[in-house]
């Protein structure tokens, strides 16, 4: 299967109005891809979790903006550190510090 960034190389060399429902097929892929469960990411109810209020202060940013990098990095994804619970945001702490480049303690 060819890659995302491949699929959008492709869309850019497509008319106006094929490219737009390449595009609209494309975002469904990625939406559909966020949804399957990722075979090699690690179980995020064992890895260690803070709340937003927790990471917004030590990363300097409010809470909103937090919550807004966490619905864009789910956990599911290589880097991602959101992880919902119950309809709420938590964050999972070493990919979200390593993402705001700040170093990772190992106790």
């Amino acid at each position: 299967m060819a890659d995302l960034a491949q699929i959008e190389e492709l869309i850019r060399g497509f008319e106006e109005r094929q490219r737009d429902e390449l595009t609209a097929l494309l975002d469904k892929l990625r939406a559909a891809t966020r949804a399957l469960p990722s075979t090699n990411a690690p179980d995020p109810s064992t890895l260690t979790k803070i709340s937003i209020g927790e990471a917004a202060y030590l990363s300097e940013l409010s809470e909103s903006q937090v919550r807004k990098l966490c619905e864009a990095n789910p956990s599911g994804e290589p880097g991602g550190f959101g992880y919902k619970k119950g309809g709420r945001w938590e964050v999972i702490k070493d990919p979200f510090l390593t993402s705001r480049g700040m170093r990772v303690s190992r106790d």
